[in-house]
């Protein structure tokens, strides 16, 4: 009986498939993402600044119902298996529960697809499955319309739930997201950023439930719908009556004026020091000197105190001139 169903999963989802509007999502993946949204006002409104939720599309559902389902990865697994093996654990995927306000990642080795669905069905474990769209060509294709668009790269996870359970703690991450609902259903609850701290580069470690206060955000997403969250929004997602599926799409994970900033120091540094190696010693001495020095009055004072001085309601002043204070800076010999 399971074999058939999870065959019946499998020629619904192809059918919905052929019903899906590539032609446009090639075009503009952003657009079909936050329908009916416009992406300028998404851009304006909500980009790096709050979250939002896009309700279901008919053509959101076509393309995402049922894709990285746990009947969709198992059967995918069954083939891939007879060919390529198991999937490997830390490599492929990773198992998470969430239990008590305990995070727990009972790995293994390796799992065949009978070991995979025994995880998820008889231990109670979240599967993530890293990167789908290595396995998946819809993933594949609208990541990189994506990628196109948004011209950073895009990333992806799918998160396979059991029923009534929690698979990762509360935590923040380090990219844009949009979250994805394809198969059940799950109850997101969103928090404001930690200390008033946005936009991080780094991720968070787990957070304690009672550190979070009331949410700001709570929705149940269901097949088609979608959820943005800037990088930094403190979340945590549970299952309801019925397993659940959902995809993570995410980007920008650091590149940011900041990041570019860093970058910029760090590729100097190193041709220096292969200068200093192949002994332009004075070379590369004059250059830290002059790094190092003060900025000279009168003409750099006043942007050395706006930079100093520049409030977050001024980010677009700020990060032009970290930028052009880092040019100077590798532009000096």
């Amino acid at each position: 009986m399971g074999k058939k169903k999870d065959k019946l999963a499998a020629q619904q989802q192809q059918q919905l498939q052929q019903q899906v509007p590539w032609k446009s999502i090639d075009k503009d993946p952003l657009g079909f993402l936050v329908s009916p949204e416009d992406p300028g006002s998404f851009f304006e409104r909500n980009w790096e600044q709050k979250p939002a939720v896009f309700k279901a599309t008919a053509e959101r559902v076509a393309l995402f119902q049922g894709l990285c389902s746990l009947p969709a990865v198992v059967n995918w697994l069954k083939q891939r298996q007879k060919k390529a093996g198991p999937l490997a654990f830390g490599v492929d995927f990773n198992t998470a529960r969430y239990r008590n306000g305990v995070r727990e990642t009972p790995n293994g080795e390796v799992a065949d697809a009978g070991g995979f669905k025994a995880l998820h069905d008889d231990e109670g474990c979240t599967l993530q499955l890293f990167q789908p769209q290595r396995f998946f060509d819809p993933c594949w294709r609208l990541l990189a319309a994506l990628e196109r668009q948004l011209g950073c790269l895009v990333g992806s996870n799918a998160y396979l739930t059991p029923a009534g359970s929690q698979g990762l703690a509360p935590h923040y991450d380090d990219v844009e997201l949009w979250v994805v609902q394809t198969h059940g259903s799950k109850v997101w609850k969103l928090y404001q950023s930690t200390n008033g701290y946005q936009l991080p580069n780094q991720p968070s470690p787990d957070f304690d439930q009672d550190a979070l206060g009331e949410p700001m955000l709570e929705v149940e997403l269901c097949v088609g719908d979608v959820l943005y969250m800037p990088r930094g929004t403190v979340h945590q997602a549970a299952a309801q009556t019925a397993d659940s599926s959902h995809l993570t799409i995410s980007t920008y994970q650091r590149c940011s004026y900041a990041d570019l900033a860093t970058h910029l120091l760090q590729v100097r540094q190193r041709e220096l020091l292969l200068s200093a190696a192949a002994g332009a010693m004075h070379a590369a001495a004059a250059w830290w000197h002059g790094l190092l020095a003060s900025l000279p009055a009168p003409a750099h004072v006043a942007c050395c105190v706006a930079l100093v001085t520049c409030s977050l309601t001024d980010w677009c002043g700020l990060r032009s001139r970290l930028v052009w204070l880092t040019w100077c800076a590798t532009c000096t010999s």
